[in-house]
């Protein structure tokens, strides 16, 4: 029996982009430490160390550098 390629799981998004239940992996983590999740447990969910949650997953909390770029924006629509 042959294992199933990851052709074989591959949905479509709204604009036609193929993607695999994988690549939410990414998500999912960035979701869950923005809500305060703790590392620990993100960790466990993900199967890996909390170290390799922060080197892959910890470039900053997402809501507060979006928050920075919007306050620079509107400072300089502002001038």
């Amino acid at each position: 029996m042959s294992r199933p390629s990851k052709q074989d799981y591959r949905y479509h998004d709204d604009n036609g982009d193929a993607f695999t239940p994988y690549s939410l992996r990414h998500t999912w983590a960035t979701l869950k430490l923005n809500a305060g999740m703790d590392v620990r447990l993100v960790a466990l969910n993900l199967g890996t160390s909390p170290e390799m949650v922060h080197r892959h997953y910890g470039h900053g909390n997402t809501k507060s550098r979006a928050s920075e770029f919007a306050d620079v924006w509107l400072t300089k629509e502002e001038e």
